[in-house]
Protein backbone atom coordinates (compact mmCIF):
# COMPACT_ATOMS: atom_id res chain seq x y z
CA UNK A 1 0.00 0.00 0.00
CA UNK A 2 1.51 3.56 -1.03
CA UNK A 3 0.98 5.98 1.54
CA UNK A 4 1.43 9.61 0.17
CA UNK A 5 0.38 12.02 2.75
CA UNK A 6 4.02 13.30 2.47
CA UNK A 7 4.20 13.97 -1.29
CA UNK A 8 4.44 17.39 -0.91
CA UNK A 9 7.82 17.02 0.59
CA UNK A 10 8.99 14.76 -2.26
CA UNK A 11 8.35 11.40 -0.08
CA UNK A 12 6.22 8.54 -0.31
CA UNK A 13 6.08 5.74 1.59
CA UNK A 14 4.94 1.91 1.01
CA UNK A 15 3.52 -0.83 3.34
CA UNK A 16 4.15 -4.45 3.29
CA UNK A 17 1.98 -6.86 5.12
CA UNK A 18 3.92 -10.20 3.77
CA UNK A 19 5.97 -11.04 6.33
CA UNK A 20 7.67 -13.61 4.60
CA UNK A 21 11.67 -13.15 4.40
CA UNK A 22 12.03 -13.25 0.27
CA UNK A 23 9.36 -10.74 -0.34
CA UNK A 24 10.72 -8.36 2.48
CA UNK A 25 14.31 -8.26 0.70
CA UNK A 26 12.95 -8.37 -2.74
CA UNK A 27 10.79 -5.14 -2.29
CA UNK A 28 13.91 -3.74 -0.18
CA UNK A 29 16.06 -4.46 -3.24
CA UNK A 30 13.39 -2.70 -5.34
CA UNK A 31 13.15 0.39 -3.49
CA UNK A 32 17.01 0.80 -3.11
CA UNK A 33 17.67 0.40 -6.60
CA UNK A 34 15.51 3.26 -7.14
CA UNK A 35 14.94 5.64 -3.92
CA UNK A 36 17.70 6.37 -0.74
CA UNK A 37 16.36 4.49 2.19
CA UNK A 38 14.04 2.44 3.41
CA UNK A 39 13.10 0.97 6.76
CA UNK A 40 11.41 -2.50 8.20
CA UNK A 41 9.27 -1.44 10.55
CA UNK A 42 8.01 -4.49 13.33
CA UNK A 43 4.81 -3.54 15.13
CA UNK A 44 3.83 -5.97 18.31
CA UNK A 45 0.47 -5.98 19.32
CA UNK A 46 1.87 -6.12 22.97
CA UNK A 47 0.11 -3.57 25.04
CA UNK A 48 2.04 -1.62 27.15
CA UNK A 49 3.10 -2.38 30.63
CA UNK A 50 1.53 1.07 31.83
CA UNK A 51 -1.99 3.01 32.41
CA UNK A 52 -3.42 5.58 29.48
CA UNK A 53 -6.09 7.61 30.42
CA UNK A 54 -6.20 10.08 27.36
CA UNK A 55 -5.17 9.78 23.37
CA UNK A 56 -4.74 12.24 20.46
CA UNK A 57 -5.62 10.68 17.14
CA UNK A 58 -4.72 12.85 14.41
CA UNK A 59 -6.75 11.30 11.14
CA UNK A 60 -4.01 12.38 8.55
CA UNK A 61 -5.45 11.49 5.04
CA UNK A 62 -8.89 11.24 4.97
CA UNK A 63 -10.78 8.34 6.65
CA UNK A 64 -14.55 7.32 6.44
CA UNK A 65 -15.58 4.42 9.11
CA UNK A 66 -18.29 2.27 7.89
CA UNK A 67 -20.91 2.58 10.50
CA UNK A 68 -20.29 5.97 11.84
CA UNK A 69 -20.37 9.71 11.17
CA UNK A 70 -17.82 10.41 13.55
CA UNK A 71 -14.94 8.19 14.81
CA UNK A 72 -16.19 7.37 17.76
CA UNK A 73 -13.69 5.21 20.31
CA UNK A 74 -15.26 1.92 19.52
CA UNK A 75 -16.67 1.98 16.21
CA UNK A 76 -12.32 3.05 15.39
CA UNK A 77 -11.23 0.36 17.17
CA UNK A 78 -12.96 -2.70 15.49
CA UNK A 79 -12.47 -0.97 12.04
CA UNK A 80 -8.45 -1.11 13.34
CA UNK A 81 -8.99 -4.58 14.80
CA UNK A 82 -10.57 -6.13 11.72
CA UNK A 83 -8.30 -4.84 9.09
CA UNK A 84 -5.14 -6.01 11.21
CA UNK A 85 -6.74 -9.29 11.96
CA UNK A 86 -7.27 -9.53 7.97
CA UNK A 87 -3.75 -8.67 7.10
CA UNK A 88 -2.21 -11.20 9.53
CA UNK A 89 -4.58 -13.93 8.10
CA UNK A 90 -3.42 -13.10 4.74
CA UNK A 91 -0.37 -12.42 4.79
CA UNK A 92 0.86 -12.87 8.66
CA UNK A 93 0.46 -15.94 11.17
CA UNK A 94 -3.17 -15.76 10.93
CA UNK A 95 -6.00 -14.24 12.49
CA UNK A 96 -6.06 -11.98 16.04
CA UNK A 97 -6.25 -14.77 18.53
CA UNK A 98 -8.36 -12.18 20.98
CA UNK A 99 -11.94 -12.22 21.91
CA UNK A 100 -13.13 -9.65 19.50
CA UNK A 101 -16.13 -9.20 20.99
CA UNK A 102 -15.08 -8.47 24.55
CA UNK A 103 -12.31 -6.09 23.17
CA UNK A 104 -14.99 -4.35 21.55
CA UNK A 105 -17.15 -3.66 24.37
CA UNK A 106 -14.35 -2.25 26.26
CA UNK A 107 -13.40 -0.15 23.25
CA UNK A 108 -17.04 1.36 23.28
CA UNK A 109 -16.47 2.59 26.88
CA UNK A 110 -14.02 5.25 25.79
CA UNK A 111 -15.33 8.77 25.58
CA UNK A 112 -14.72 10.24 23.12
CA UNK A 113 -13.68 14.28 24.53
CA UNK A 114 -12.76 16.18 21.76
CA UNK A 115 -13.41 16.18 17.84
CA UNK A 116 -12.09 18.48 15.42
CA UNK A 117 -12.75 17.38 12.35
CA UNK A 118 -13.56 18.76 9.06
CA UNK A 119 -14.52 16.77 5.45
CA UNK A 120 -12.55 16.52 2.27
CA UNK A 121 -13.86 15.81 -1.23
CA UNK A 122 -11.81 14.06 -3.03
CA UNK A 123 -11.71 11.53 -5.99
CA UNK A 124 -9.68 9.06 -8.24
CA UNK A 125 -10.54 8.54 -12.00
CA UNK A 126 -10.13 5.55 -13.39
CA UNK A 127 -7.41 5.02 -16.25
CA UNK A 128 -9.14 1.65 -17.26
CA UNK A 129 -12.96 2.79 -17.30
CA UNK A 130 -12.95 6.42 -16.58
CA UNK A 131 -15.11 6.02 -13.36
CA UNK A 132 -14.82 8.42 -11.24
CA UNK A 133 -14.50 6.78 -7.47
CA UNK A 134 -14.76 9.04 -4.30
CA UNK A 135 -11.92 9.19 -2.04
CA UNK A 136 -13.05 12.29 0.01
CA UNK A 137 -13.41 11.69 3.94
CA UNK A 138 -12.69 13.42 7.44
CA UNK A 139 -9.17 14.65 8.35
CA UNK A 140 -8.16 16.34 12.22
CA UNK A 141 -8.06 15.61 15.34
CA UNK A 142 -10.21 13.67 17.83
CA UNK A 143 -9.27 12.78 21.40
CA UNK A 144 -10.08 10.10 23.55
CA UNK A 145 -10.62 9.05 27.52
CA UNK A 146 -10.67 6.08 29.13
CA UNK A 147 -8.82 2.54 29.84
CA UNK A 148 -7.08 2.70 26.43
CA UNK A 149 -3.67 1.08 27.04
CA UNK A 150 -4.69 -2.02 25.64
CA UNK A 151 -5.82 -0.25 22.10
CA UNK A 152 -2.67 1.71 21.81
CA UNK A 153 -0.64 -0.81 19.47
CA UNK A 154 -3.70 -1.27 17.57
CA UNK A 155 -3.99 2.24 16.68
CA UNK A 156 -0.11 2.69 16.49
CA UNK A 157 -0.29 -0.55 13.37
CA UNK A 158 -2.95 1.70 11.77
CA UNK A 159 -0.53 4.08 11.05
CA UNK A 160 1.00 1.83 8.32
CA UNK A 161 -2.24 -0.32 7.73
CA UNK A 162 -5.07 2.26 7.21
CA UNK A 163 -8.47 2.49 9.04
CA UNK A 164 -11.87 2.37 7.71
CA UNK A 165 -12.80 2.49 4.11
CA UNK A 166 -10.84 2.62 0.78
CA UNK A 167 -7.52 2.08 2.92
CA UNK A 168 -5.49 0.56 -0.08
CA UNK A 169 -5.83 3.99 -1.37
CA UNK A 170 -4.02 5.60 1.02
CA UNK A 171 -7.39 7.14 3.29
CA UNK A 172 -7.50 6.34 6.69
CA UNK A 173 -3.98 7.22 8.11
CA UNK A 174 -3.86 8.18 11.70
CA UNK A 175 -1.15 9.28 13.92
CA UNK A 176 -1.89 8.38 17.55
CA UNK A 177 -0.46 9.95 20.68
CA UNK A 178 -0.67 10.00 24.70
CA UNK A 179 -1.83 13.40 26.01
Amino acid sequence: MFRVADLDKGQFGVNVFDSRQETIDLIRSAMEADFAGSELVRLSLDPPQREIKRLRVSFVTPAELKGASQPEFGVLFARIRDRVSTLRAFYGTGPLAIDFAAMGRRAARALMTRCDLRWVDEERTSRHTGQRHPLGGFVGVAEYQGDLAEFVPYLEAARWTGAGRQTVWGKGEIHCEEI
